[in-house]
């Protein structure tokens, strides 16, 4: 194995992890108790009584999604949200979970097309732009993922998974100088990961 880091992923339900092991992918937090009326998009329909209908129907498939997913059957999950997709056809947040879970399982182009759908909805909701970057730097176009983490910092200084990512990517193109920048970074807002990654380039 060379001597660079593959990119490491986070993931604001799992613990992240230094490791060289699977990758984990930056989700919307979508838990069952979860208002169903911040999930949906604006299109959806608004008079009372089909209002009504749909949250319940979105509470009811985002529910059966997370705990799919929770459980580690993650085919299942991407069913129930996309069941979601059929309500609600421009919930950005619902295609951000789907690439989330397409990034867990290696499915590289199909979470990319339901990134840049997210994007093309809301291009600055900051968890899409995470998993653009880790989607970008995975298929090695590194300048798109350099964009898109970057801007996620614009909207989100101190966003812990966006800040680590970008850092791992500059220190896996050798631009040891601007990883240490964001490693320190981390490290003020007191993240372990910012002190063991300028501890790995004490001698870089």
């Amino acid at each position: 194995m060379s001597g660079k880091r593959r990119i490491v992923f986070l993931s604001i339900f799992l613990t992240a992890s230094l490791s060289l092991g699977p990758a984990t992918a930056y989700f919307n937090e979508i838990a069952p108790e979860t208002d169903p009326g911040e999930e949906h998009s604006e299109d959806v329909a608004h008079d009372e009584e089909n209002n009504k209908e749909i949250e319940e129907q979105i509470t009811h498939f985002l529910y059966f999604a997370r705990n799919y997913e929770q459980a580690g059957d993650l085919s299942r999950a991407v069913e129930n949200y996309k069941k979601v997709l059929q309500i609600d056809p421009k919930n950005y947040r619902t295609m951000n979970n789907i690439a989330a879970l397409f990034i867990k399982m290696n499915l590289w182009e199909e979470s990319l097309d339901y990134l840049q759908n997210s994007f093309k909805l809301k291009n600055n909701y900051v968890p899409t732009l995470i998993n653009l970057g880790i989607v970008y730097a995975k298929k090695e176009r590194t300048s798109e993922a350099e964009s898109s983490l970057l801007k996620a910092i614009s909207l989100e200084e101190e966003n812990h998974a966006a800040l680590f990512n970008i850092a791992v990517l500059y220190e896996n193109q050798g631009a040891y100088d601007r990883a240490r920048e964001y490693y320190q970074r981390l490290k003020i807002l007191g993240k372990s990961e910012g002190v063991e990654g300028l501890r790995r380039l004490e001698n870089k």
